[in-house]
């Protein structure tokens, strides 16, 4: 057997487009940015998910304060605006959010993909092989080409995840009437969104902020808000 094995490198994904590298060179992944690409349309939604995961690294002995290190930000205005929760992720605890999503979200079959290629790469680079390791590792490369086929047979789905990202939002957890509503199942007629977003833009200013325009391809320059904003819009419009 050879002793020159080749890994071929990924291709371009939108989990490698969101991908930080911290100060001592390691890879990390925000948790907001996960949950978009993961569609999930609200923080809440992916936050049990993150509280499995962390379970699951305990019980494996890992130290959840640094692979799931707090990340928050301030949302608004310094004086009005709301701390929201975030995480910078290690690579094995966004491996174990992905594991523990939706599984029947496309999304998350692409985040689990992703996320397990990544692992077993690094599993790989970590190696130092002798003659005696080589089958061994021999043997994790084929399941990592395994791996890569699932991958292709997903791409399809991620370009769809990413063109949807492209197309409803602004910017991460900011969202159009119409991409809110489709996402959560809410009702899509113009003359009920129309009164949505005038809503949405009151309770936004009320914070000292304003909706972010954005172009759309079929409605030209459109407004977003945050999930959160557009939540409280649709219930006052219902009532």
């Amino acid at each position: 057997m050879s002793s020159t094995i080749t890994i071929p490198a990924p291709g371009a994904t939108p989990f490698d487009s969101i991908k930080e590298v911290d100060a001592d060179g390691a890879e990390i992944w925000r948790a907001r940015k996960l949950q978009a690409l993961m569609a999930y349309a609200q923080w809440k939604n992916l936050k049990p998910a993150i509280e499995r995961a962390m379970a699951s690294a305990r019980n494996q002995g890992v130290d959840t304060d640094d692979a799931f290190r707090e990340a928050n930000e301030v949302s608004g205005s310094r004086n009005l605006g709301q701390r929201r929760q975030d995480f910078k992720l290690t690579r094995f605890a966004a491996y174990l959010v992905a594991m523990n999503g939706d599984p029947n979200k496309p999304e998350v079959a692409a985040a689990q993909a992703y996320f397990a290629v990544r692992t077993r790469e690094a599993e790989v680079a970590e190696q130092k092989p002798t003659g005696d390791d080589l089958d061994v590792l021999q043997g994790m490369i084929d399941r990592l080409r395994e791996d890569r086929q699932r991958i292709v047979a997903v791409e399809g789905r991620q370009d769809v995840t990413e063109a949807k990202v492209a197309a409803i939002e602004g910017k991460h957890d900011w969202f159009t009437a119409l991409g809110y509503a489709k996402l959560n199942g809410r009702p899509t007629n113009r003359p009920h969104l129309q009164r949505v977003g005038a809503v949405a833009g009151r309770i936004l200013r009320s914070r000292g902020e304003e909706p972010v325009k954005r172009q759309d391809a079929t409605f030209g320059s459109v407004n977003t808000y945050p999930a959160d904003v557009l939540a409280q819009a649709f219930e006052e419009v219902v009532r």
